[in-house]
């Protein structure tokens, strides 16, 4: 009996220690960061992914996200979805 107490014990101690470290994942991708300013004074900033698979484009407080294939520089082939209502643009 104290032997299946202690494993008892020893489990619930591991699955709480486990349920603590997964929801403290504060982890982001580090993006790079272009910043625009229009003629009048607007700021746009562009966040890009390092593997340069897409794009964060945060204007007017909006933000879009620009899908590309890095393997061809084709930029017009790029799908822009906006963020909000995931419709593409």
């Amino acid at each position: 009996m104290k032997i299946r107490s202690i494993f008892l014990l020893f489990g619930l101690m591991i699955l709480s220690f486990q349920v603590k470290s997964q929801s403290a994942a504060s982890w982001e991708v580090p993006m790079i960061e272009v910043k625009y300013q229009e003629s009048g004074g607007e700021n746009t900033l562009l966040k890009i992914d390092p593997g340069f698979q897409y794009a964060d484009l945060h204007y007017d407080g909006r933000v879009f996200r620009m899908f590309y294939n890095n393997a061809n520089g084709i930029l017009k082939n790029a799908r822009i979805v906006d963020q909000d209502s995931k419709l593409q643009v």
